[in-house]
């Protein structure tokens, strides 16, 4: 009888120094960009405070590679937007247009790019150009420069402050997070192994397909990360690239073979396929044998040894036995057919992965496995994908039905509606998230969070020192708990960064955090309608 899969590894979470660490990072990080902003008389600060809210993150390495698509994203962004008002800022309709074929190629491209962040900011940075110079758009040159200004002050302050204290390697997280996506896809193919036994143990398999799922995109991207801040990862880069290769072609071929596995329920596959048990049992040793050589990959030891090549070190094809095929219809040798292709499919992959782990734990040179540029065409994305770009629409139709809504509505905040219809959309495409729980999120932070902060709290003080160490206080109150959840850090942050209008014509009014709320609930609401309508139609807009 099979053993139960064990549970996956958790990650483990930042000690209480760590945290405090990272909090008084961002509130020293805000603190000084708001100081510069109030001496330099900046008129929209908020747009710095958000990029420094946005990328400090964990490591050094996240911060950097975030802080520089941040700016990228706001370069190209700023530079379509003033485009797209020059040509067509006579005609609202042509510049619904003109914002319909964008987002739809931002959306189709962000999807399966490493550097999404960069496609979203260049997506939603326009829209922000065009709702808050509208109609006057004879200020959106002078406008677009501040926010880029401001923008890459903010990104500057925060990657200084980070590298100055307790600077934090995403080499040491890649080992974590290495170890775990290849503990879940252990897990998922003994739970597949077990399925093949008892066909009830089916219920479990879409939690452990989301584990691999989650655990390969953090993987992948704090090995990009890590290429920015740690010099024994960016001078192997080129293993390192071949590795990501292996390992999502090995989770893509996983998932392929199990999708094949009930189909095959109420066949003898030992009676069918003699070799079967022979060859689940050399991929269930190389997932083991490929942990072992991680955890030689970052471990500092000069001697290393590991085993001969054995049987279990070969690709073999399967067949069924020809003498008890021909008692099924084709339709039934179809089916195991495709069920054993899958599986030598997911056989050559753990081995191809296997290998290409002894190259990084300095077993095999990197000249003996084939060539790297082969693999990497092998494994490319197709430029074009009917169901990607069905994804894609999700952004331009939310954005329609917030446009059409301002345009017949006439609601308070305007061209708010469509920007925030936009700016939610792009997000949702961006990362599988629940537009309901984001929704509810900032509305919760703006109103029992930051609006008392806003009415009660700072009027009471009369000078900038007195504002800017409640500004520290604040930061570091939700960057400490933000550490435990990120939810905690980024709804009232943002929120409060957003609406609070720091500079140094500072006024308070209640009608600022009544009208943003609203906006933030229209065009949620909006936007979650569509997320929902194209859930209805088949169309999953979650991204790959």
């Amino acid at each position: 009888m099979s053993k139960p899969v064990p549970p996956a590894e958790k990650a483990t979470g930042a000690t209480g120094v760590e945290r405090a660490q990272q909090a008084f990072k961002l509130a020293l990080s805000l603190t000084l960009f708001y100081w510069l902003a109030l001496w330099m008389n900046w008129p929209e600060a908020q747009y710095g405070g958000l990029a420094i809210v946005i990328i400090s993150l964990g490591t050094t390495g996240a911060t950097i590679e975030k802080g520089i698509m941040r700016v990228f994203g706001t370069t190209v962004g700023v530079a379509v937007g003033l485009l797209i008002l020059a040509l067509f800022n006579h005609d609202r309709w042509a510049v619904l247009v003109a914002f319909i074929g964008y987002l739809t190629l931002i959306g189709y491209f962000m999807q399966v790019s490493r550097y999404n962040y960069a496609w979203y900011a260049a997506g939603f940075v326009p829209l922000v150009v065009w709702a808050d110079t509208y109609p006057h758009f004879e200020s959106a040159f002078y406008y677009a420069t501040f926010r880029y200004l401001e923008t890459l002050a903010g990104v500057i302050i925060y990657t200084l402050v980070d590298l100055v204290f307790w600077p934090r390697s995403a080499g040491d997280k890649l080992h974590r997070d290495g170890r775990i996506s290849l503990k879940v896809m252990e897990n998922l193919f003994k739970h597949d192994c077990q399925r093949l036994e008892n066909q009830e143990l089916a219920a479990g398999t879409d939690g452990l397909r989301s584990q691999v799922s989650h655990a390969l995109v953090q993987t992948f991207a704090t090995l990009q990360q890590a290429y920015l801040d740690s010099q024994e990862v960016r001078t192997r880069k080129q293993e390192w690239e071949r590795w990501r290769s292996e390992l999502k072609a090995t989770a893509d071929a996983l998932d392929k073979w199990q999708q094949t596995i009930d189909a095959c329920s109420g066949f003898d596959l030992p009676r069918l396929v003699p070799q079967l048990d022979t060859q689940l049992e050399a991929i269930g040793v190389r997932f083991s044998r490929i942990q072992s050589l991680w955890e030689e990959t970052h471990t500092k030891v000069s001697d290393r040894s590991e085993p001969d090549k054995d049987r279990y070190d070969e690709v073999r094809t399967v067949k069924l036995d020809p003498s008890t095929a021909a008692e099924f219809g084709s339709k039934d040798r179809e089916v195991l057919t495709n069920f054993l292709h899958q599986l030598q499919d997911l056989d050559r992959a753990s081995l191809n992965l296997l290998d290409t782990q002894r190259v990084l734990a300095g077993h095999k040179p990197i000249r003996e496995l084939p060539d790297s540029i082969a693999i990497q065409e092998e494994h490319a994305t197709p430029l074009w994908d009917a169901v990607r770009f069905e994804r894609a629409l999700y952004p331009p139709v939310a954005f329609i039905v917030g446009f059409l809504f301002w345009i017949f509505m006439n609601p308070p905040g305007a061209t708010g509606v469509p920007l925030y219809c936009g700016i939610i959309s792009l997000a949702v495409l961006r990362t599988p998230m629940n537009p309901i729980a984001g929704l509810a999120l900032m509305l919760l932070s703006a109103l029992f969070v930051v609006a008392p902060v806003y009415w009660f709290v700072m009027p009471m003080f009369t000078s900038g020192f007195e504002l800017l160490g409640l500004i520290f206080a604040y930061a570091f109150t939700f960057g400490y708990l933000g550490e435990r959840s990120a939810a905690l850090k980024s709804g009232p942050m943002l929120i409060f960064v957003s609406v609070t209008g720091i500079s140094n014509q500072q006024s308070y009014s209640f009608q600022e955090i009544v009208v943003g709320t609203l906006l933030i609930l229209l065009a949620g609401t909006i936007a979650t309608s569509v997320y929902y309508l194209f859930k209805s139609s088949r169309l999953n807009v979650s991204p790959l």
